[in-house]
């Protein structure tokens, strides 16, 4: 059974906002995480309703620092609760992070902080992977019989498996890399563009420098590859101060997320991510400024020189 709620957990002048769980002591075999301090609750507890807690290994962290949490007493909602256990570090999953949650009775979670008699939710695991498919039939069956369905379309519940949870994320995740994929690729062709068009002032600009250099030897190749050269470090530079608040962006987008999710968001960036970055920037300058610099290498000395 999952009851879960989101309050802020007291201990002394330490606070912070934290989800409670409200479960049996079967969460640590379906879960496959157990204490390193302490203990779980038992079924006795759990029945009884007693005000016991079993705290997240980052809660502990957040309230207890380095001191012993076991013994002690936190405030959940007002009701203080006595300390058990702390859960080993798992590690942030998708949206949830384990560590930042606090486990006590299902029980006392109905009764004693929200006056409720249901479940919000249940979780179940399977024998193996084979037998998935067939404990979801049966869960929605008997569900059925217990809620008076016997209209399938008309069920009053939701039974997913970690798998269908799994590929929701990772088409999510999908739509999302298309849209961020759409909106680099018009950044890259309006940066272009505007790239071309600086490129074709700065020719019209020099144009009578463009005359005079012809008129002392060089040759169009000359002209093509400096105005082309002139577009890839126009473009690099754009690019290293793009990686600079890339970089800073992230770390900072990071931190305000992790904060406003209570999860931990981590931050790192690869030397390819840099290096392709720089690739994707010498190549624009490449594309778009091949234009201009023909334009520039095609003109007439003579004429360049007249040019006013």
């Amino acid at each position: 059974p999952i009851i879960t709620r989101s309050a802020t957990t007291r201990y002394e002048n330490e606070s912070g906002e934290s989800n409670y769980i409200g479960t049996t002591p079967d969460i640590q075999y379906i879960s496959d995480s157990y204490p390193i301090e302490g203990r779980f609750f038992t079924e006795q507890e759990s029945g009884s309703m007693a005000k016991v807690a079993v705290l997240g290994f980052k809660v502990r962290e957040k309230l207890f620092n380095t001191e012993n949490a076991v013994g002690k007493s936190v405030k959940i909602q007002r009701v203080k609760f006595k300390v058990i256990g702390v859960m080993e570090e798992r590690g942030a999953q998708g949206m949830e992070d384990p560590d930042d949650q606090v486990y006590i009775p299902f029980t006392t979670a109905q009764k004693q902080l929200l006056g409720i008699n249901h479940l919000q939710a249940m979780m179940v695991r399977s024998e193996n992977e084979k037998v998935i498919e067939q404990t979801m039939e049966d869960i929605k069956t008997t569900l059925r019989e217990r809620h008076r369905i016997t209209d399938p379309s008309k069920d009053d519940f939701t039974v997913k498996s970690q798998k269908e949870f799994s590929e929701t994320l990772g088409m999510v995740t999908g739509i999302f890399s298309i849209f961020l994929s759409c909106v680099a690729g018009i950044a890259l062709i309006v940066g272009g563009i505007g790239i071309m068009n600086i490129m074709l002032v700065s020719v019209t600009e020099r144009t009578r420098e463009i005359g005079l250099r012809k008129a002392v030897g060089a040759g169009k190749k000359d002209i093509l590859y400096q105005f082309l050269m002139e577009a890839v470090a126009l473009t690099i530079l754009g690019g290293i101060i793009g990686i600079i608040f890339g970089i800073v962006g992230s770390y900072l987008g990071g931190m305000v997320l992790g904060k406003m999710l209570a999860v931990e968001w981590g931050f790192s960036f690869s030397l390819t991510s840099i290096i392709l970055a720089f690739g994707v920037a010498a190549a624009i300058g490449l594309i778009f400024g091949i234009y201009p610099a023909r334009k520039a290498a095609e003109l007439s000395p003579i004429d360049a020189l007249r040019y006013e």
